[in-house]
């Protein structure tokens, strides 16, 4: 479940490349490590990394060019095991596999993530949630942050048992106040439970 990274209304504070003065879109999604020989601890809401890929936003205005240049799977990349973006090749999976690099990892311990540049305070939040092994009406949630997009990240708050099934969890960038101090912390949940 990739999620788009958050950087402020437009992207206001994304990442500019030099070369061409456009913004890179960034999406964080979790995941196993790709040469797991037992059963991975994946799924819709468990896993052991964090993956990070990017595009170079498209030049100009025509809707169908732009969607068909982001559906382009050769102008996405992917954060690579030497520190390096690597170009995605959906034709070669395995070959993304073994050099993708995991921008965090925590067996059993990371799960849905999201993330959030604070421009007041320079930092880079994430925020995921995790369903407990044998317990699908408890969720643990943390927060971690980073100086930078690929790492390395601090745990700052672990939140056992967080709400009842809560998931999805997201800081929107315009819910952070201007000194970055206080924010909302939004999240799904459902009640299926009786």
């Amino acid at each position: 479940a990739p999620q788009f990274v958050d950087f402020g209304k437009n992207m206001e504070h994304a990442p500019v490349d030099s070369g061409t003065g456009r913004k890179y879109a960034y999406m964080v999604a979790h995941g196993a490590d790709p040469g797991i020989q037992i059963a991975a601890h994946n799924s819709w809401i468990q896993g052991d990394n964090i993956y990070l890929i990017r595009i170079l936003m498209p030049d100009g205005t025509n809707a169908a060019a732009n969607a068909a240049y982001l559906n382009t799977h050769t102008n996405w990349q992917y954060y690579a095991r030497n520190d390096t973006w690597k170009n995605w090749d959906k034709n070669n999976l395995a070959g993304v596999g073994s050099n993708i690099q995991a921008i965090a990892h925590w067996s059993q311990r990371l799960g849905n993530v999201s993330m959030t540049y604070n421009a007041a305070l320079g930092k880079y939040m994430m925020v995921m949630s995790r369903v407990v092994t044998g317990n699908k009406d408890i969720m643990d949630a943390m927060l971690l942050e980073s100086d930078a997009i690929t790492g390395p990240f601090r745990l700052v708050q672990y939140l056992p048992s967080f709400g009842v099934r809560a998931y999805f969890l997201n800081i929107p960038s315009q819910f952070i106040s201007p000194d970055g101090l206080t924010l909302w912390l939004l999240f799904s949940t459902n009640d299926w439970w009786t």
